[in-house]
């Protein structure tokens, strides 16, 4: 039973109370929630302080609201947590550089388990990824579609949705950062060290080889992390730490627009 409540701040307090209701009475995704008439009567607020604490909930991905049905408990994930870490991110230029260093970590962590689900379709999808990421560097362009799916690739099988959220934080930053105009564009040497980065991952992704997976995907972190940070314009204009690619095409070491699209 919702229980009455009169001391503030009501936001909050109905909030609590409605996630509390939610667990107590076991609901279930898909399960109705009480109107919010019936809600407010219940625990003695007015209707508009509700309103208010459930368009929270549904801003958290708690519930949702169904036009015409009422408000439903929601499959719960993560999407909405991570974008707003993702959108705090943004502005905080050296949240970003930590932001790398752990996406960095991650992948280094997990390409072991990667390596042991993929197999030869995979390497060669990732072969046939970094062609065009050399032919995309010899006519001067980045390949950020290229980069998206060679990264999305590698770990597709392992089946870790967090994982994939996780990671995928890094590109919707990324595409904040882009829209602010303060990312200059790589050069051609740039282009090419990080095409060979590519190639000598799937290289040891071939040979079922972890260690040297795992040290060129080190490497390539390493790199991508100090390169970017030349990059990245002076402070000033657009909220601090903001950055992006004057390239419609986007930039090389992983920066990039596209979620995975694999």
């Amino acid at each position: 039973m919702l229980q009455s409540l009169r001391a503030p701040p009501l936001h909050d307090a109905i909030r609590r109370q409605l996630k509390q209701y939610i667990i107590a009475r076991g609901l279930r995704p898909g399960d109705r929630l009480p109107t919010e008439e019936q809600i407010s009567h219940e625990i003695g607020v007015s209707r508009n302080a509700v309103r208010e604490a459930l368009r929270a909930l549904e801003s958290i991905g708690m519930i949702e609201a169904r036009r015409g049905e009422g408000r439903f408990v929601r499959q719960f994930n993560f999407d909405a947590i991570l974008d707003n870490l993702a959108y705090a991110i943004y502005f905080d230029r050296h949240s970003f550089d930590e932001l790398m260093e752990v996406r960095g970590e991650l992948e280094t962590a997990f390409i072991g388990r990667a390596l042991h689900s993929l197999d030869e379709s995979d390497v060669e999808a990732l072969t046939e990824i970094v062609v065009a990421m050399r032919r995309r560097a010899a006519e001067g362009s980045a390949f950020l579609p290229e980069d998206t799916a060679f990264h999305a690739r590698i770990f597709w099988r392992l089946g870790n949705q967090f994982l994939l959220r996780l990671l995928d934080i890094f590109w919707k930053v990324s595409s904040a950062l882009q829209s602010s105009g303060h990312l200059l564009p790589p050069n051609a040497l740039t282009l090419n060290e990080v095409c060979d980065h590519h190639a000598r991952i799937v290289e040891a992704l071939a040979r079922r080889d972890e260690t040297a997976a795992r040290s060129a995907m080190e490497y390539h972190f390493t790199y991508a992390r100090t390169e970017l940070a030349t990059r990245l314009g002076p402070p000033g204009g657009p909220p601090a730490g903001v950055a992006t690619v004057d390239d419609p095409n986007g930039c090389v070491g992983d920066v990039r627009v596209d979620r995975p699209s694999v």
